[in-house]
């Protein structure tokens, strides 16, 4: 597909390896103040890393580990982009389930359609919280409290950024430039294990 544009919006990566795979949460932030620069770039990468330090490490099991956040200006297709190396492994020393396993944390805009919304499948999971097919309430809720400390008034909202939900398709055709919709809440739908074969990588 061609590149769309994004106007005065980043795209955030938090680039992880998980018992030897790959695997990536994207999150998409606009900059209420106009156009990007580097300076507000890196400043973004920075904040979404103390948000992550506090909020989700904590969560996760130590076989994963945050290797990179790479913010990408999306405003043109020749951008610019910053690129911070973390290297933090998760905070929980238990064993971790395998990469098929996530849990699904929703992101709504209070408008309905599937360009309206937004997800994370949040890998690196503690064995511990899961009891049969489903994730342990605490776990579910403290996985909410983690992205919701994003949005405005949480004590993670970064300034002069706007955490937004970013669509490039509608009805199945490229939109022109991408719709913007801010996010306005966040909720585990139901707290069954989501599954999915492809996520365990090759050999």
């Amino acid at each position: 597909m061609a590149f769309i544009p994004a106007l005065n919006t980043a795209k955030v990566a938090l680039e992880y390896t998980v018992l030897a795979q790959p695997v990536v949460n994207t999150l998409y932030f606009q900059h209420t103040l106009g156009a990007i620069n580097q300076t507000q770039l890196e400043d973004l990468t920075g904040a979404v890393q103390a948000w992550w330090d506090v909020y989700m490490q904590p969560l996760i099991c130590s076989a994963g580990t945050l290797d990179n956040i790479v913010a990408t200006d999306l405003t043109s297709q020749q951008s610019i982009q910053d690129t911070r190396a973390v290297g933090l492994q998760g905070g929980d020393v238990t064993a971790a389930l395998p990469n098929n396993i996530a849990l699904c944390v929703k992101f709504t805009t209070g408008f309905t359609g599937r360009s309206a919304r937004g997800r994370n499948y949040v890998c690196s999971t503690p064995e511990s919280q899961v009891t049969g097919n489903l994730y342990a309430q605490s776990y579910s809720d403290d996985m909410v409290a983690a992205y919701a400390a994003l949005l405005p008034g949480g004590l993670a909202n970064i300034p002069n950024w706007e955490w937004v939900i970013a669509s490039f398709v509608s009805n199945k055709l490229p939109r022109s430039t991408a719709q913007l919709l801010p996010v306005s809440g966040v909720s585990v739908t139901n707290r069954r294990v989501d599954t999915m074969r492809r996520r365990l990588g090759k050999e």
